[in-house]
């Protein structure tokens, strides 16, 4: 899969990730696990996805609802222990965090694991934030590499 600016919801979570990642085969799962911009019956929003096999439930948490551990239901999707939701309301730079229902019926917040921007300590939840926009600062680095490489292959 290649990594895509304004990706369809329904691609994030489809059969083939989902089978690809539980298989262990998914090697580049990072584009559709955590949190990415996706489009959705024609809407653009943020798409969140968590594996979380062993959970009950899971809700995500944040900036966006007052840090409600129960308003943002996730769903498990195909019964896959992949977690997911769709949301238009959350905006680049909320922070956020899954609040994980345990089948032993404890509350974990647990900050997302794929996520590429997070709070620095102390404070450790995971924050959206738009990949379209980083700029790479790594062409020198990227040019000594090569030469490295041609040097080595002689």
């Amino acid at each position: 899969m290649a990594y895509k600016k304004n990706i369809k919801y329904e691609y994030l979570i489809c059969q083939e990730n989902i089978d690809m990642f539980k298989m262990g085969q998914s090697y580049d799962s990072y584009k559709f696990m955590g949190s990415h911009i996706a489009t959705y019956k024609g809407k653009k929003g943020i798409c969140f996805n968590l594996w979380a096999p062993n959970a009950k439930n899971v809700y995500l948490v944040g900036d966006f609802n007052d840090w409600d551990k129960e308003s943002h239901p996730m769903e498990n999707i195909n019964d896959s222990g992949i977690w997911s939701i769709f949301l238009t309301n959350v905006i680049i730079g909320q922070s956020y965090k899954y609040n994980v229902i345990g089948y032993d019926g404890i509350s974990r917040m647990k900050s997302d694991p794929y996520a590429v921007y997070s709070q620095k300590r102390p404070d450790t939840a995971s924050i959206v934030y738009n990949h379209d926009n980083y700029k790479w600062n790594d062409q020198k680095w990227l040019k000594n590499r090569e030469i490295k490489s041609m040097i080595m292959s002689r």
